[in-house]
């Protein structure tokens, strides 16, 4: 089998309190919750770190990853799982670059801690809106999304599947702001809540046109041929580590290859694309 450059454009981090479970059992987030009662959650822990990213990557000859931590609505949780973000970036810069996770509940801060961001570092900031209890079309995010604008740097946007949510992350609400942001550079995980398929609609395909989609679909990766059969130029291979639902790296890439692509469309999606708008160290 032909050996591909490896890029994963979505993994996650979590801060040493974070990976507690009686912290994690008391929390009063819904998504907490809900990755508390996970009935893996025990083995999942165990994987939240960077020393078992930096292994797995090892592992599956990942050359390098794209981290970000939870967007916590806990403003303690929030700043040390921020700071412990800045920690892996710091050790592992040869490695990873990262994301932001934005306090949507003081946007002057957010703006404050945007302006001060290293972009050797950080390629910009992102925002899960159900999580943090905001749409994203909110007038009150307008601050950010000027300054991630005026920074030339990406925001990574959250969007669910259609079947998953009617409202929050729906991708109809982020079709809507996409349209008012056409200047800003914006990454979306999990081929956008599909997204990626209607851009066989004209006016759609028109409006992503210049949108990133991460291919953290590991349970179902055949999307991801029907997207790359639309543009595979935009898509960025991603794995959801450690929170997909294989609580690995290497079966998406396993089905990556799996896939009846072309070599090249396979390139595109592995790193081609990723190296074309990523700042990765040499």
């Amino acid at each position: 089998m032909m050996k591909y450059t490896v890029i994963d454009c979505e993994v996650r981090v979590v801060h040493k309190a974070g990976r507690n479970l009686n912290y994690l059992k008391n929390s009063n987030e819904g998504p907490i919750r809900d990755i508390y009662q996970d009935r893996s959650i025990k083995k999942a822990i165990k994987l939240w770190n960077v020393e078992s990213l930096i292994k797995s990557m090892n592992k599956n000859k990942i050359r390098y990853a794209v981290i970000s931590g939870l967007a916590w609505v806990n403003r303690r949780a929030l700043k040390a799982n921020n700071e412990y973000v800045k920690y892996c970036l710091d050790k592992y810069e040869n490695r990873l670059l990262g994301f932001y996770n934005v306090p949507t509940h003081n946007i002057k801060k957010a703006v404050s801690d945007i302006i001060n961001l290293d972009k050797k570092k950080y390629l910009g900031v992102e925002i899960i809106p159900k999580w943090q209890n905001i749409n994203i079309n909110d007038k009150k995010l307008t601050p950010i999304i000027n300054i991630i604008k005026k920074r030339k740097m990406f925001l990574k946007i959250y969007t669910a599947h259609p079947t998953q949510t009617l409202n929050g992350d729906s991708p109809f609400r982020t079709l809507s702001f996409l349209k008012k942001n056409k200047n800003l550079k914006v990454i979306i995980p999990h081929l956008g809540g599909l997204l990626t398929i209607y851009a066989l609609m004209p006016k759609i395909k028109k409006i992503i046109k210049n949108v990133y989609f991460i291919t953290s679909v590991s349970k179902t990766m055949d999307m991801v041929k029907f997207s790359s059969e639309i543009n595979s130029k935009n898509l960025l291979f991603g794995t959801d580590y450690p929170f997909n639902h294989c609580f690995n790296q290497s079966f998406p890439i396993k089905k990556i290859n799996e896939l009846k692509i072309s070599i090249d469309t396979r390139k595109k999606i592995f790193s081609k694309n990723a190296l074309k708008i990523f700042n990765f160290k040499k």
